[in-house]
């Protein structure tokens, strides 16, 4: 599934691409996609005409501002993906919306092979109906994500680190592969997942938020992270895979003390990590 690197990625390339279009129609080819509002000819109805606004993000989810009083929020799971195609194009395999703009002769096609995605058209502001964003917690790239706040994050509760920065409701946008990236620090002795947030020093916590950030902006500026089931509209997938110290590369040397990266299954989720530069216990 994207995260935060992948999908803000999407949000900068289809900025320059779409902003200020005006849709003149939506064809529909997969219902389903459309998980609010439940009537695919009111969701038509209420897009017709509208002029494609500021296109924001939070975590996970691209949220496209649409006229004055609307916003399209999506969220892609595993496969979803924007292209831009001619419009007698449109009826390729696996697209299920495709978006018309006036004076264009290209439009914006949603490609999904498992069709896990999400599309909510709702009021500006209000995303009640969308339950994951409703609840999520502070984005990352927010300028409210200090090392202050994030050190209250830790410190107000007794979990382990990777369940904690796992569970959207407390930091938005974080997945498998930055959750291990970040907790593994160059040079220096990381943070085991499997450790308590609330039993962290000081040392690490800055080193974590530090860690943090800079893996994100990492992966935005390399074009986020690519693996087996996500790529770009295009086709083209992002380089940061090349850059990962732990993540998927279980029995490799580790970069700092060339031990052998291990893999356990921590908070639900498989974890790559070095024994020796993350010791479960100091």
């Amino acid at each position: 599934m994207p995260e935060l690197p992948e999908v803000e990625v999407v949000r900068r390339t289809i900025t320059k691409e779409i902003t200020q279009k005006v849709i003149e129609q939506v064809d529909v080819f997969w219902p389903r996609i459309i998980t609010y509002p439940e009537n695919q000819d009111e969701f038509k109805l209420l897009l017709a005409g509208q002029k494609i606004g500021k296109i924001g993000r939070k975590g996970k989810y691209l949220i496209i501002a649409i006229g004055e009083h609307h916003e399209l929020v999506v969220h892609f799971r595993m496969t979803g993906k924007f292209i831009l195609l001619p419009r007698e194009e449109r009826f390729q395999k696996h697209i299920h919306l495709f978006f018309h703009f006036q004076g264009e002769k290209e439009g914006l096609a949603y490609h999904d092979v498992r069709k896990f995605g999400d599309f909510f058209l709702v009021p500006k502001g209000d995303y009640r109906v969308i339950k994951g964003l409703f609840h999520s917690g502070v984005d990352p790239l927010d300028g409210a994500f200090t090392y202050e706040r994030f050190r209250a994050l830790l410190q107000a509760r007794k979990r382990q680190v990777k369940a904690l920065l796992l569970d959207q409701s407390v930091i938005a946008g974080l997945g498998n592969y930055l959750c291990d990236e970040l907790l593994w620090f160059p040079a220096e002795q990381g943070v085991h997942p499997a450790r308590l947030s609330n039993e962290l020093n000081e040392r690490e916590m800055e080193g974590m938020y530090r860690r943090m950030l800079d893996v994100i902006h990492h992966s935005i500026r390399l074009g986020g992270n690519s693996f087996r089931d996500f790529s770009y509209g295009n086709g083209v997938k992002g380089e940061f895979k090349q850059m990962l110290k732990v993540y998927a590369r279980e029995g490799e040397p580790c970069f700092n003390c060339g031990s052998p990266i291990k893999r356990e299954t921590v908070a639900g989720r498989s974890s790559h990590f070095c024994p020796i530069c993350q010791p479960v216990s100091i």
